[in-house]
């Protein structure tokens, strides 16, 4: 028997339930005779939308349905304890797709109420932009780009030569091209050129006319 615990955020409160989720589960197992303690497993202060950044999760392997199906198929259940499922039931499996599906469903709303956010944003000018490697400005903590004086210089004398934004000497043409054909150094600046068109993979594609892009 293996116990998995996670909460979502990293509130103090969240905490002391996350800490008490490891004792109620490790005593648990540990006090019934036909268990055998096979790990407990546990993420602290982090969503539950994805497996990316949840590391014990992962070590587990217990995610969705497919990995149920996977793990029951080699005779090994997953309870859920607060649906009350049993995988090894047989009944479990349509009460395990209909969660499965709500669950989905729910990432979808999440994703679409974020772009719905940052559509709107985009549409009244608000936007926070990384300069990072965007030579002659930086971005102040409004995320609105400020004149890089000592780049602006050089921007003036690219061409003759002179330190790149990553130190070196060369620059490819390129980086040169993109840097002439970017709109913000016309003053102008379009928003949404990429987006997001898979809500589950986070998959990001350049913007071909699928959604508006805004010019600011």
């Amino acid at each position: 028997m293996a116990a998995y615990c996670r909460v979502s955020t990293d509130q103090e409160e969240q905490l002391l339930s996350y800490e008490n989720q490891v004792r109620f589960y490790t005593e648990s197992i540990n006090s019934n005779p036909e268990y055998e303690c096979a790990g407990m497993y546990a993420d602290e202060g982090i969503s539950g939308t994805n497996t990316k950044k949840r590391d014990e999760f992962k070590r587990m392997i217990l995610d969705c349905l497919n990995y149920v199906r996977e793990l029951k198929g080699l005779g090994i259940g997953v309870t859920f304890e607060k649906e009350a499922i049993d995988t090894l039931d047989a009944k479990s499996e349509v009460l395990l797709i209909i969660l499965s599906s709500l669950a989905q469903d729910e990432r979808r709303n999440i994703s679409e109420n974020s772009t719905w956010g940052i559509r709107k944003r985009f549409e009244i000018g608000q936007h926070k932009m990384s300069a990072k490697r965007f030579f002659g400005y930086d971005a102040d903590e409004n995320g609105k780009l400020v004149m890089n004086k000592q780049q602006a210089k050089i921007m003036k004398r690219i061409f003759e030569g002179v330190i790149n934004w990553d130190g070196g000497m060369k620059w490819q043409s390129t980086t040169i091209g993109s840097m002439l054909e970017n709109e913000k150094y016309k003053g102008d600046m379009l928003l949404q050129k990429s987006h997001t068109v898979d809500f589950l993979t986070k998959k990001r594609v350049q913007n071909g006319g699928e959604s508006s892009i805004y010019c600011r």
